[in-house]
């Protein structure tokens, strides 16, 4: 199938790292003030670009819609008619805060609101322009489509923005089916590809002309048409795109009006390139993960056997388990190492929005040369260092406040100080330039330091003349970490790694004619077969019925061929990543824990061995 589920998989990641670069590169740009880069902000233009016309293309116009208008904004900005101010740049960010919103719940987002943000984008594109052309960005233009019977409909401003830079006009006509998919291409790098040479102004794909199965045609097409601006003309374009030239139509004769009123011409040289970005699997990557931890988990139990046996442990076998592991773990540790620097971010945009919001001006710098993080760590350090900073800055604030000499408060700036110290790296926040002449602003921690212990990582905090208070966060710089869900059983925590998760029966699914007895056991019936009930809690003795039923989930749970269930009492079915924790010395002899970990309110999770359960699973009969 041409667009499918891994077609959006890949959407939803791509936006989403190129919605990570724009938010850096929008704080970059409001630094640059009047002053700006106009390479740079090309920059930030194509990559929304890029993001329009994938959404175009896979029939998500919400998405589409609101990136033409952060769009429209970002070609004001980098033409120089428009500065890119903290009141400009704030309504940017919160605009592409929706797109993410929207990217994060892809198959609901066309019926999702984007009024607010397209009334502010809208307006402050109108602000800027001359009173005869204000009314552009709301004087739609219906462009009809070459032996189609569909038309393009696009505001008179987004065709004068790309005809004010001498760029031509076409109507690219492509089929999907033949130009794409027949050429092995996927329609997200097929999107780039146009991309290098011009600019997709609007997209149509006419699905409708399709047809059914049960409609006879004399071949299969899928028509997509791309409204597309490029420097080329028609010859090069032809050349450039591997399309024939009757496939190309210029609209110079459509829109000689507009051309014809347009008096300042800018050329453009060349067109950015976009290079195909290496797009990782994400689910892969974290099932390798999740089992090398069990390998890992599987090696020390044997080791621990041996040792209780006082059997030799130097034997060439395990010596080569060992050196697989250890290979292993180096391999997932390296897919997952990003720069401490580009994984902290997100930081200066929070302690931007804070002071931007409760006008109390703030900036922040990260120092942190070439030192690496695993970016699972850096996503959840982010909430409790924010929160930090935060505390920092209003302490601050209100010491300045205090001072009768203070007549003008100053920009408050906050260093994060990334340091590599024997195993462990350090993050040290402080503020710069200020004394604090010994006053007591000790900060309380407490809620932050619950989610940093999570991580196997501890947070202290210090005075110092020069610096006044000094937070210090530290952290190992190897983990082991798990990616899973948080389920209930019997009021305690457990971690269920995501990898053997196959399915969730909800306790509206559940009813008696699908459980039954078997022996001493119990089965469930699922997609027509009959699979055990695995009991992991040892305060109950599997001998009462109505003890499954009352749980609200049944989870369904794969382990190689083998498929078991278990019932819980409450999940959340979004997925965690958790740093695993050496057990608790009492649960060394618990055969069906494997390890456990903190949680971020300071509970105590444990994770099952679910090898063990597949085992006890595998000699049930089930008749």
């Amino acid at each position: 199938m041409l667009i499918n589920l891994d077609t959006h998989n890949i959407f939803v990641e791509d936006t989403k790292r190129y919605l990570d670069e724009i938010e850096k590169d929008l704080i970059t740009l409001e630094n640059m003030g009047a002053d700006i880069a106009k390479p740079f902000a090309e920059k930030l233009f194509r990559s929304v670009q890029v993001i329009k016309s994938s959404a175009g293309l896979l029939g998500f116009s919400n998405i589409k819609e609101l990136s033409q208008k952060l769009e429209n904004v970002l070609g004001l900005i980098s033409n120089g008619e428009l500065d890119p101010n903290p009141e400009i740049v704030n309504i940017l960010l919160l605009g592409f805060d929706r797109v993410f919103q929207l990217i994060e719940n892809l198959h609901k987002s066309n019926d999702m609101e984007i009024d607010e943000q397209s009334v502010m984008l809208t307006g402050l594109t109108s602000a800027v322009l001359p009173d005869e052309k204000k009314k552009s960005v709301t004087q739609i233009r219906v462009i009809h489509i070459p032996s189609d019977k569909h038309t393009f409909q696009i505001s008179e401003f987004n065709l004068l923005q790309v005809i004010n830079q001498g760029k031509n006009i076409y109507i690219l006509e492509y089929d999907l089916i033949h130009d794409v998919q027949m050429k092995k291409i996927t329609p997200l790098n097929f999107v780039r590809f146009v991309q290098q040479h011009g600019e997709m102004i609007d997209s149509f794909l006419d699905i409708y002309s399709v047809g059914t199965l049960e409609e006879k045609t004399s071949e299969h097409k899928m028509p997509y048409f791309i409204l597309f601006a490029s420097s080329l003309d028609k010859e090069e374009l032809s050349n450039e795109l591997d399309l024939e030239s009757n496939k190309i139509h210029d609209l110079k004769n459509e829109l000689k009006d507009l051309i014809k009123t347009q008096g300042k011409v800018y050329s453009s040289n060349s067109e950015c390139n976009f290079i195909e970005s290496n797009v990782l699997d994400q689910n892969k990557k974290k099932i390798l993960s999740d089992l090398t931890n069990e390998f890992s988990f599987a090696y020390d139990s044997l080791v621990s056997e041996m040792l209780e046996k006082k059997d030799s442990i130097n034997s060439i076998t395990l010596n080569r388990i060992g050196m697989v592991l250890s290979s292993l773990k180096k391999q997932v540790n390296i897919e997952y190492s990003v720069k401490a620097s580009d994984a902290l971010w997100k930081l200066v945009r929070k302690v931007r929005d804070y002071g931007y919001k409760n006008n109390i001006p703030s900036k922040l710098e990260i120092e942190s040369s070439d030192i690496n993080m695993d970016k699972r760590i850096t996503c959840q350090l982010i909430e409790p260092i924010s929160n930090l900073i935060i505390k920092m800055i209003d302490s601050i604030n209100k010491l300045q406040n205090n001072r009768h000499d203070a007549k003008i408060k100053d920009s408050i700036q906050i260093i994060i100080q990334i340091i590599e110290e024997d195993k462990d790296i350090i993050i040290k926040i402080y503020s710069k330039n200020y004394s604090f002449n010994n006053e007591d602003i000790l900060l309380d921690l407490t809620e932050e330091q619950k989610q940093i212990n999570a991580l196997n990582a501890n947070c202290s905090q210090e005075q110092s003349a020069e610096k006044g208070v000094v937070l210090k966060v530290k952290l190992k710089q190897a983990y082991s970490i798990l990616d899973g869900y948080n389920v209930k059983i019997d009021n305690q925590d457990y971690i269920f790694p995501k990898t053997y998760i196959k399915e969730w029966i909800l306790n509206t699914e559940i009813s008696d004619d699908i459980i039954k007895q078997v022996d001493q056991n119990f089965i469930i019936l699922v997609q027509e077969k009959w699979i055990p009930f695995i009991d992991i809690s040892s305060k109950i003795d599997i001998k009462d019925f109505q003890y499954f039923l009352n749980k609200k989930t049944i989870v369904i749970c794969e382990v190689g061929y083998i498929k078991f269930a278990i019932g819980i009492d409450s999940s959340k079915q979004s997925e965690i990543s958790v740093v695993l924790q050496p057990i608790s010395k009492h649960l060394g002899k618990d055969s069906t824990i494997i390890a456990n970990c903190l949680l971020t309110d300071g509970k105590i999770a444990f994770i099952p061995d679910m090898g063990y359960f597949a085992y006890q699973a595998s000699k049930i009969k089930i008749t």
